[in-house]
């Protein structure tokens, strides 16, 4: 996406209307992973509502009042360089070989929190009552 003054470029942005169609027209279990600059300004309360009523789960690279933060020596932001550790085996804290929707939440919270020294604090979000459903096996 490219700004021009203090505003998006229409023409550069994917709407989210069009994004939550296609999410939910697919079949399956849905994950939805928000990481951009100011995954508070895109992760608001309509997308959290939406998302939970097409049961999708939607991990946000940080809460709604902080700006994602990049770091050069990790080739990401904090939050992919997370999620991808995390999707490795990392996130397997009971060992069970299985990495689900909570475990890999808190895994989220906890090692973005630690790399940001606490300046950045991801979330995630699930329709009320949702199984803790399976992300990885290995």
């Amino acid at each position: 996406a490219r700004a021009a003054g203090d505003k998006w470029m229409r023409d550069t942005v994917v709407p989210w209307s069009a994004l939550l169609e296609a999410l939910a027209q697919t079949s399956g279990r849905r994950f939805l992973f928000v990481d951009t600059c100011h995954s508070a300004n895109a992760f608001n309360f309509r997308l959290m509502k939406d998302t939970a009523d097409a049961d999708i789960v939607a991990y946000s690279a940080t809460n709604r009042e902080q700006s994602a933060l990049e770091f050069d020596k990790l080739g990401h932001g904090a939050f992919t360089y997370a999620l991808m550790q995390g999707l490795r085996g990392e996130a397997d804290t009971n060992g069970d070989r299985v990495i689900r929707v909570f475990e890999l939440g808190n895994f989220l919270s906890e090692r973005v929190t630690k790399l940001t020294d606490g300046q950045q604090t991801p979330d995630f979000y699930r329709r009320v009552g949702s199984a803790n459903w399976v992300v990885v096996r290995f």
